[in-house]
């Protein structure tokens, strides 16, 4: 590889008196083979859930944790609050969150992972969803984003 060795950044979603705060934060490499987290470049508070569902967790081998995913490709990120069914996807754009879909998708959200769509184009997350009558069945759901750039 030519050039300067390239660091990713690290996204935190913690979780303070019921509100959950996006946080992005540098990574710095102070000494080879070692990594520390850097500066805080962008913090916000996710938005609340609207229709602030409580869905019952199926039975998982981990257990509810963690409560929240964190999935990204490229500058998409999103954020899916498990027990609420509550996805937001935002564009990381030099120094600033865009949010590009805010969704309830009605089902506890069992597990998710991002990839580019060949298909649509972009970003597409794809999640497997609890079925809320039948904890034994699921259904599998998938969203694209695409960026503005």
């Amino acid at each position: 590889m030519e050039g300067e060795a390239f660091l990713p950044h690290l996204v935190l979603v913690t979780k303070d008196s019921g509100d959950y705060k996006l946080t992005i934060s540098t990574v710095l490499e102070p000494e080879t083979g070692s990594i520390t987290m850097g500066e805080v470049i962008l913090s916000e508070n996710l938005p609340k859930d609207p229709e602030n569902l409580e869905l019952t967790a199926p039975p998982l081998a981990m257990g509810a944790f963690p409560e929240v995913l964190i999935c990204s490709l490229g500058n998409i990120i999103v954020v899916i609050v498990r027990a609420a069914g509550f996805m937001i996807a935002y564009e990381l754009k030099e120094n600033a969150l865009e949010a590009v879909v805010q969704e309830n998708v009605g089902h506890y959200v069992i597990d998710a992972v991002m990839r580019f769509s060949a298909i649509e184009g972009g970003a597409e997350i794809v999640m497997l969803l609890s079925e809320n009558e039948n904890h034994k069945d699921g259904r599998i759901v998938t969203r694209n984003f695409r960026t503005s750039a």
